[in-house]
């Protein structure tokens, strides 16, 4: 066999390799997604085709599950993906007392193409018990219960910090206020690194005798609603106020009650994104209150913070 020949043999080798190749590329990647009660669970089978999962605009890495709270599982035939509810990414919608609509979306992208070969968004419908969500437009949901109040109150005479901001909805104990940061006697404040949205939502209470009050048996109910958006994530920075209509990203949030002279951390939230922060927090009216919070904001955990800036979905 001449050298031509040999050459000419190897050629047909590397193109029937390349053929096999592209063959076993073209075949569509078989992704699933499926809603649980706390969590959304993504399924990718294994195929020939090398695969890069993306949350938003960054790849998944097993450093970001760890950072995000996300569930990793490669097995035999399958890699899976569970993203418990609250977690980085998701969007919300819908959000009444019964239930909301959390939606959540990972890409699929070729490694040696660079296309994306599959976008899958799961929306799945949650149960609503407390929560608070801060979203990129600058409106504000929070659901909060007075079940271990007592006396006991009635949801319907709460307001926010305008007293004409009354609750969406109620039920016997829970009440839900939706509001913009730029309405319902909300207050900013700029420092360093982020911009704080603040409000309270208070009972408004009964006094005896009317016209001249002299006693209340109301429940001591008050909660702080604050949502902190990194000062980097803002586009416009006006001398006065920060409009809405500047936010860009979502964010986690806490609900801590104070009553009676005590505070009760009663629930934790990490909602989607990652440039703000979303708090409900017992006005820190009495020591142990202000050093609930200070010890609250301390202890989020800088890598997640900083690793979330660049992370914004």
């Amino acid at each position: 066999m001449t050298i031509s020949s040999l050459l000419r043999y190897f050629a047909i080798l590397l193109l029937l390799s390349k053929y096999s190749e592209a063959n076993q590329t073209q075949v569509p990647l078989k992704v699933t997604a499926e809603c649980k009660e706390a969590s959304m669970l993504f399924s990718m089978e294994h195929s020939g085709m090398d695969v890069q999962w993306e949350i938003g605009s960054l790849p998944l890495t097993q450093r970001m599950a760890m950072i995000r709270g996300y569930i990793m599982r490669n097995i035999a035939q399958h890699m899976t993906l569970e993203v418990p509810l609250f977690s980085v990414g998701y969007r919300y919608e819908d959000i009444n007392l019964k239930h909301f609509y959390g939606s959540f979306e990972v890409i699929f992208r070729d490694t040696e193409t660079l296309n994306i070969s599959v976008t899958k968004v799961q929306r799945c419908l949650f149960k609503t018990h407390e929560l608070i969500v801060c979203d990129p437009e600058g409106v504000v949901s929070v659901v909060t219960s007075t079940a271990m109040v007592l006396p006991q109150m009635d949801p319907n005479r709460t307001s926010l910090l305008d007293s004409r901001c009354r609750p969406e909805e109620t039920d016997n104990n829970r009440m839900l206020f939706v509001f913009t940061v730029d309405t319902c006697g909300t207050k900013s404040r700029i420092d360093a690194n982020y911009v704080t949205y603040e409000n309270e939502v208070v009972l408004l209470q009964e006094l005896s005798p009317a016209r001249q009050p002299i006693i209340t048996r109301d429940s001591d109910f008050r909660l702080t609603v604050r949502c902190h958006y990194r000062a980097t994530a803002i586009s416009i920075l006006p001398v006065d106020s920060i409009p809405r209509n500047s936010l860009l990203t979502p964010g986690r949030g806490s609900i801590v009650e104070m009553r009676q002279g005590k505070t009760r951390k009663r629930s934790r939230f990490k909602a989607v994104g990652s440039d703000f922060i979303g708090i409900v927090r017992a006005k820190a009216a009495v020591p142990q209150a202000q050093q609930l919070m200070q010890d609250d904001v301390a202890a989020e955990p800088e890598g997640e913070e900083n690793t979330a800036h660049s992370k914004c979905c």
